[in-house]
């Protein structure tokens, strides 16, 4: 079995078990699995929300095996260690990266994408009929897909510079049902076509890792979310939207 495959397969076997987990701030992850009693997992939850390692006989076999199928495991010494999380955001699953998220490649997915998603439902309005969105800088998806479940019929594209991202973003985008398709692009103007709606969630911080997602470059961490405005306002369609939540 394919990775792609096996990781849509653990999401709808996670939605069958009825699974959720809402991802907290790094600093509130920290501090819980500092907890004598969180060194391992004891739940789907604490593999898969509070990426602690587990003991190989505490998942269902049917978990285990996708994981093992999507190649989504480290092993720590007899104990094993997801590299992804699965987070629920308005009742739709998600795949990001694994806490901590430290690599320049990190997907990931907090408490600003929930902020994000919510920021977008209240401003989104009326569209037209099949619109076309764009979620760029689309991360783990969320915000594109969050559109996109609530508008019912749109066309989706998720692009981002990041190919892991896009990789995870396009499976939990087809866990949703939704008609997709990923672009890897530095700027919004990079990606063909126009759009009816275009989400956006710039990195905003100063990063002295300069990890993709946290950096947002130099004017005290705007000048990414400067640029990719921008660069998105010359892709919307007449009558179009921008929501750009920094």
């Amino acid at each position: 079995m394919g990775r792609r495959e096996a990781l849509l397969e653990l999401l709808s076997t996670l939605e069958a078990m009825g699974y959720s987990f809402v991802t907290p701030t790094p600093s509130t992850h920290a501090r819980v699995i500092a907890r004598p009693t969180r060194q391992r997992a004891q739940s789907v939850r604490d593999v898969l929300g509070w990426s602690l390692p587990f003991e190989r006989d505490l998942l269902p076999q049917s978990l285990l095996d996708r994981l093992l199928d999507a190649r989504v495991l480290d092993e720590q010494g007899s104990m094993l260690r997801a590299t992804v999380r699965v987070s629920r955001v308005h009742g739709a699953l998600f795949l990001h990266s694994a806490y901590p998220t430290e690599s320049a490649d990190a997907v990931f997915l907090g408490p600003d994408s929930y902020r994000f998603a919510d920021f977008i439902l209240l401003h989104l309005g009326r569209l037209t009929d099949a619109p076309a969105v764009l979620d760029y800088g689309a991360g783990a998806g969320v915000g594109g897909i969050v559109a996109s479940r609530s508008l019912g019929n749109a066309v989706l594209t998720l692009a981002d510079v990041n190919p892991k991202a896009l990789f995870l973003a396009s499976i939990n985008a087809e866990h949703s049902g939704l008609a997709h398709r990923t672009r890897e692009v530095r700027s919004p103007s990079d990606v063909p076509g126009a759009f009816d709606l275009i989400v956006t969630h710039p990195p905003f911080m100063i990063d002295r890792g300069r990890r993709a997602y946290r950096d947002g470059g130099d004017l005290y961490g705007a000048r990414l979310s400067l640029e990719w405005i921008v660069a998105a306002v010359g892709k919307l369609r007449p009558g179009g939207r921008l929501i750009a939540h920094t």
